[in-house]
């Protein structure tokens, strides 16, 4: 496999030209070929690092997992699967434990398989019918605790095959479509004999046990409606016996739980403690005896994405406006204090056993992905444990700069800029406007790979972090509630202003692209203003009233339009790209998976062909089998170079194609 990530600096060698005399700028078939890391598992003594290595598989058009182990003296392959992820260190250090699909039974579920750190063959924990969702160890390393899926009887099996296999929307385990009740199990090291806790008609997304192993702490729900995720819940339940208490009762969506040192009391992360509010996750504390809950973060603003326990101290991961850092709360002062927060992406974060370690995936806005550990609260820069990608430093990449403007309402925003290599201030370039999801996305320091691809072929890229975005408080957060299209737009409209105010963009050579909410606001973009020379939407909505049904609404019921389609037709009818459809002048590339849930394809069907009806230039690109986002990597190839052929035919006129993708087979067939 890896082999074929350097064909190309071997074809500049063939030529006689060193990668570095070569001075190339990144292509497209770099960054699908890029190995990528991901999902650190940090030893308890810090010593090494286990984390998830993916690589491209072309002519299977997909990426393949396997473990490997790593630590300052080098790394190891530690599993030889083709999908293995998820890994965990037992407390001691004896072993690590991970979720792994056979080579015969790569498309069926996932199982518990461990591997002894001290070296030896794999050997699987599980095998159940429907799989293993996610699993804990229990403190002391002789068990693990899982959730999997309830099995199905033979009965309803064979009722299945003969084609009695009605979907009942929202009834029992049932989102729009089929699911299985699922519930907590527990298997023994040394028995390799699962065995069932719980047994209810609930759906759990997270668990832990306690220190002493008696209890398992979980998040649940008790139906798999569309937009019900507010109704998620906490529970605990003896590990024998399994009898299920409730510790929550309210409309808040409560996740990552976990057990405090003494047992005595549980954190997890919630916006709010009574309802669904647009605020950023907190983290709450809860006395299991008395079951009040409080916040512990009061006064941090930053979004936390997970913590950990350590002591009377909790080290919490969290994005702070453009970077990802780790800080440490003092659960009695709720004073926060920065253990680790640079200039770039600290993501999948693990810790040793005392805490005073990290491990995690780190990137820049100007360097890809590598495994990185660091002593926490020095705040110096990470060790890097591993160089994945060497040719990519003998790559011409972008510059990566924050920009900072004031909104038409005086609001101050942030934004990335991305310069093309050898850009001169002063010298406006062409400029894409990037859009980010959500709306509560963010864009931060992280490795973008297309922007240096648009970098190398001349063009500026400004990614604004909009009212509306996450990890700049909650003020912000709520700046576009009952207002989607209309702050935000400026937002964006002023950051254009402002570069091309600064000499830095060509206001003759604008394009606008974005994706999920990118895409509907950009949709809004184009219907609202001509000064785009192309557009490039992917997955968007165009028209809030039909899509009510058929994806995610809530946050538009409640925060972004407010009510629904038949209580607030006119909110609904204005805020959408297609009402204003007439107006667009701007050539529009449109892009959808067939199986997106969460903005469904029939939204971008109606876009296109009000477009197209109308004359305006526009093209339609549907991907099979791919959800909200483009996995499959042929896919992922053909979405990336249509969308730059069509920046560069209607930006500069230009009729641009890449160069065709080298291969063993095509090297094979050219170089018989």
């Amino acid at each position: 496999m890896r082999s074929v990530l350097f064909l190309s600096v071997f074809l500049s060698c063939v030529a006689g030209l060193s990668p570095a005399q070569d001075a190339r700028t990144l292509t497209v078939d770099d960054e699908l070929d890029r190995v990528e890391p991901s999902q650190t598992a940090i030893a308890p003594d810090g010593s090494s690092v286990v984390y998830v290595q993916s690589e491209l598989n072309w002519e299977k058009n997909k990426r393949e997992t396997h473990l490997v182990r790593v630590s300052s003296s080098g790394s190891i392959a530690f599993t030889r699967g083709l999908a293995d992820r998820a890994p965990a260190w037992s407390a001691d250090g004896r072993h690590v434990a991970f979720l792994r699909k056979t080579e015969k039974e790569e498309d069926k579920a996932d199982q518990i398989w461990v591997i002894p750190s001290a070296g030896g063959e794999a050997y699987p924990l599980t095998e159940l019918s429907e799989g293993v969702l996610r699993f804990v160890w229990a403190p002391d390393g002789s068990t693990i605790a899982f959730v999997a899926k309830d099995p199905m009887d033979k009965e309803a099996k064979k009722r299945m095959k003969d084609g009695d296999d009605a979907i009942f929307v929202f009834e029992g385990p049932n989102g729009q479509g089929r699911d299985r009740w699922s519930n907590i199990w527990v298997v023994d090291l040394d028995e390799r004999k699962p065995r069932q806790v719980t047994h209810e008609k609930m759906l759990v997304s997270d668990l832990d046990v306690s220190p002493d192993g008696e209890h398992v702490a979980f998040v649940f729900r008790r139906d798999n409606a569309r937009n019900n995720g507010n109704l998620a819940e906490l529970a605990m339940a003896r590990v024998e016996g399994g009898a299920m208490v409730r510790l929550t009762e309210n409309e808040a969506p409560e996740s990552k739980i976990r057990f405090s040192p003494d047992g005595r009391s549980l954190g997890y992360l919630a916006p709010d403690g009574i309802g669904w509010e647009l605020r950023q996750r907190k983290l709450y504390l809860m006395d299991i005896e008395t079951r009040n809950g409080r916040v512990a973060s009061t006064g941090f603003e930053g979004d936390i994405r997970d913590f950990r326990f350590f002591g009377d101290r909790i080290h919490l991961v969290a994005g702070v406006r453009t970077e990802n850092g780790v800080f440490s709360l003092d659960s009695e002062t709720k004073q926060v204090d920065p253990l680790f927060q640079q200039a770039g992406i600290a993501r999948d974060v693990s810790f040793s056993g005392d805490g005073d370690t990290a491990a995690f995936v780190w990137s820049r806005a100007d360097a890809p992905p590598e495994v990185g550990r660091v002593e926490l609260g020095r705040n110096a820069a990470p060790e890097l444990l591993t160089d994945l990608n060497p040719h990519f430093r003998e790559l011409r990449l972008s510059s990566v700069e924050l920009l900072r403007w004031k909104s038409r309402d005086g609001l101050d925003i942030e934004g990335l800029l991305y310069l093309p290599p050898g850009a001169v201030k002063g010298e406006p370039v062409p400029l894409i406007l990037e859009i980010h999801g959500g709306p509560a996305g963010v864009f931060t320091r992280s490795w973008r790979g297309d922007r240096h691809i648009y970098g190398g072929l001349g063009y500026a890229i400004l990614a604004p972090n909009v009212r509306g975005s996450t990890a700049y408080g909650d003020d912000l957060l709520r700046g576009n509630m009952n207002d989607i299209g209309g702050g935000d737009f400026d937002d964006l409209m002023t950051g254009v202003d402002y570069v091309i105010e600064q000499k830095i963009a060509d206001p003759d050579h604008l394009g606008v692209r974005g994706w999920s909410y990118g895409g509907i606001l950009g949709g809004w973009v184009v219907t609202h203003t001509d000064r785009f020379k192309a557009a490039s939407l992917g997955a968007m909505v165009s028209d809030w009233r039909s899509e009510y049904g058929q994806g995610f609404n809530h946050d538009v019921r409640l925060w972004y339009i407010g009510g629904d389609p038949w209580t607030n037709p006119e909110g609904y009818r204005e805020r959408s790209p297609l009402t204003h459809v007439q107006n667009v002048t701007t050539p529009t590339l449109l892009l959808h998976g067939e199986a997106d849930t969460v903005d469904t394809i029939e939204q971008t069907m109606n876009f296109h062909n009000a477009l197209w009806e109308k004359g305006t230039p526009t093209r339609f690109i549907r991907f099979p089998r791919q959800g909200h986002g483009i996995r499959e990597p042929r896919h992922l190839r053909v979405r990336m170079v249509e969308e730059i052929a069509w920046m560069q035919k209607y930006i500069h006129g230009i009729e641009w194609t890449h160069p065709e993708r080298v291969t063993e087979e095509t090297l094979t067939t050219d170089n018989p």
